[in-house]
């Protein structure tokens, strides 16, 4: 398709490697791949994409390798997403030609050596860089390059005064950046281990890409600030997060008893269950956080809120006309059929209402928010719901 412009199929489950002959794409001016399964190296191929204007965005792969040098040549290009993949090496030095560009982020990546020079790097944000394995560079926030300087042993040439004079102090040296990097080493040690000690398993956070971090939540929720809440009910309260990327997800806070809080295998044996369900008409669930401080759940952002509220609202109601309706349940009783039906073991919803169904931007319906009771399960889930809502 040599003529194609626009290609973006991001948020996909595709796998294998880039195709070579997407560089016969000639004139593509936007080219988006990301949030998928891809590995493998990026193929230099790409480089004859110099068409490329608005973006090109990789991110959150498996891609793998070094970026090829090729990239210099896409010199209109204004965005170059390529973080959240598993590239090595260093930024090729052709990236700093590149002078369209506007934004470069390589972050969550193995990278290393210095930044290359450029008009872009001279204001670059050091987010873009972050969470790699060594890259350094003038920018705040990043670590200064220093270059050692290598030391060269000649043959006895000199006099042995002279060859005093000038291994004694390389001796002094080394001892002393020995014992450096040890009081390093070792504060590096301790600070890993309070920060381990402080978390506890908050680590057991999952995501689609297996990088989503702890840390990212907290931040953008600003540590769950009132501001982000989007909704809540009777066991917690829904933020709204933007992730690095630009992800949108919901995070659904519990607040659940302090006798669930301490059932630890029901909620993990629940939240297994939760991340097995794969259906069009129920929300995904894309990981969890269970800590003593917090216990969260990271689920797909839908646009439009519940369809309580949506019915609520008569403007919104007016544009679900009864034939929108009847799709509404069948995509509930299609969601309820999967449960009972087609799971193993089978899950019986506890509480569906029409504030557990969620609506997007196109009208689809989404059910979400329902506890679950397993028939098979001799520890069944106390009593909780609505009454004339439960199963």
């Amino acid at each position: 398709m040599r003529n194609l412009q626009y290609l973006n199929i991001s948020a996909n489950k595709l796998s294998g490697s880039v195709p070579q002959e997407l560089g016969s794409c000639t004139k593509l001016i936007s080219l988006m791949i990301n949030d998928n399964s891809l590995s493998g190296d990026l193929p230099m191929t790409i480089g004859n994409l110099r068409g490329l204007q608005i973006v090109m965005d990789v991110s959150n792969n498996k891609l793998t390798g070094k970026l090829p040098a090729e990239l210099g040549s896409l010199v209109v290009l204004e965005v170059l997403n390529l973080s959240h993949n598993q590239f090595s090496g260093s930024i090729p030095p052709s990236i700093g030609s590149m002078t369209s560009l506007s934004t470069l982020d390589v972050s969550y990546n193995n990278l290393e050596g210095p930044l290359p020079t450029g008009r872009l790097f001279h204001n670059a944000s050091a987010k873009w860089f972050l969470h790699n394995k060594g890259l350094c560079g003038n920018i705040s926030g990043l670590p200064t390059c220093s270059s050692t300087p290598k030391v060269e042993y000649h043959k006895a040439t000199r006099n042995h005064s002279l060859e005093l004079a000038v291994s004694i102090p390389v001796c002094i040296d080394i001892v002393l950046s020995f014992f450096a990097l040890v009081v390093i080493f070792q504060k590096r040690k301790r600070q890993q281990k309070a920060t381990v000690t402080d978390t506890g398993d908050v680590l057991s956070v999952w995501n689609f890409d297996g990088k989503l971090a702890f840390d990212d939540i907290i931040r953008a929720t600003e540590n769950f600030s009132d501001s982000y809440i989007i909704g809540s009910g009777g066991y917690g309260t829904v933020y709204k997060a933007q992730l690095q990327g630009g992800r949108l997800v919901a995070v659904k806070k519990l607040h659940p008893s302090e006798e669930e809080m301490n059932d630890e295998r029901r909620f993990l044996s629940e939240i297994e269950v939760l991340t097995k369900i794969r259906h069009r008409s129920i929300v995904k669930l894309y990981g969890f956080c269970s800590h003593s401080r917090y216990k969260f759940l990271v689920c797909d952002y839908i646009d439009r809120g519940n369809l309580h509220d949506t019915l609520e609202n008569e403007e919104h109601a007016n544009e679900l006309d009864w034939q929108k309706r009847i799709a509404v349940a069948k995509d509930v009783s299609q969601s309820i059929y999967y449960l009972h039906h087609e799971c193993d073991p089978p899950i019986i919803h506890r509480d569906i209402t029409s504030s557990n169904i969620l609506v997007d931007a196109d009208l689809k319906t989404y059910v979400s928010d329902f506890g679950i009771v397993k028939p098979d399960s001799s520890n069944w889930s106390e009593l909780a719901g609505t009454y004339g809502y439960i199963a």
